[in-house]
């Protein structure tokens, strides 16, 4: 990581938590919510699997680094010379599709954000991913599925709950976790708000990223309304199984 070239954008920590920021260039009021909960889950599960060699894939600004830094020994930031996100904490530039330029179980955590609905050939990737993870190496992703389309035109696929679990048991992974960011209220009142903004302007992002705040909160005190056949996209942590001889 070319740390002294990073900077905090979409994601800050505060009172030892990850949280989303609230400044409107780096993060829309619209896009709170989705931020909000997905930052949750990552406060959560970062300090239980991010440990020695981090890779970040399809990093872009990397904005979670500031949180996971503390607990990995070397962080390797990693992305396409076509994201939208450019800069110059990249350690190694490469296609996400094709082969990794890492070495067989090198890495010992994966930061996989908001990238695999970018990807063409998402299978290989993962494939590619548990390759380099060293034995019981862990991959964290999050990827929206109710959610407009974005950075296109490489925005190609949303995934069920379903994709998650077939994929773990294909390619030898352990689901630790799978959650969904947020329910339908949540779906229903980031598509109004992001809506609103396409349609009304950025001069109502203070109204709305106020109105996404209150959505969390409820989202937080309300454990029921989790419960429901929509969401904003999925979280999961997937760890790399091992055989009874200790290898993969």
């Amino acid at each position: 990581m070319q740390e002294k070239y990073w900077k905090e954008t979409k994601y800050k920590v505060d009172k030892g938590r990850l949280v989303p920021t609230d400044e409107g260039r780096y993060l829309s009021g619209g896009s709170y919510l989705t931020a909000a909960i997905t930052a949750e889950y990552y406060s959560k599960y970062i300090p239980k699997y991010v440990k020695g060699v981090t890779a970040d894939l399809g990093c872009g600004f990397a904005p979670m680094y500031q949180y996971y830094k503390a607990y990995a020994q070397k962080v390797i930031c990693i992305d396409w010379k076509n994201t939208l996100h450019k800069n110059r904490i990249l350690d190694i530039e490469c296609d996400l599709s094709q082969e990794i330029p890492l070495t067989d179980e090198s890495v010992d955590t994966v930061i996989l954000s908001d990238v695999l609905e970018h990807i063409s050939r998402p299978k290989y990737l993962l494939k590619e991913i548990h390759r380099i993870l060293t034995p019981k190496g862990a991959l964290l992703l999050n990827v929206p599925f109710l959610y407009p389309e974005h950075e296109k035109p490489h925005d190609y696929f949303r995934y069920t709950e379903f994709f998650y679990r077939d994929m773990a048991r294909e390619q030898g992974y352990e689901l630790a976790a799978l959650k969904k960011i947020g329910g339908e209220r949540e779906v229903i009142v980031t598509l109004i708000g992001k809506y609103m903004l396409k349609r009304l302007g950025n001069s109502n992002d203070e109204l709305i990223r106020q109105i996404n705040r209150h959505a969390y909160h409820k989202w937080k005190t309300d454990r029921k309304g989790r419960e429901s056949d929509m969401c904003l996209g999925y979280f999961a942590v997937l760890t790399k199984k091992c055989s009874k001889g200790g290898k993969t």
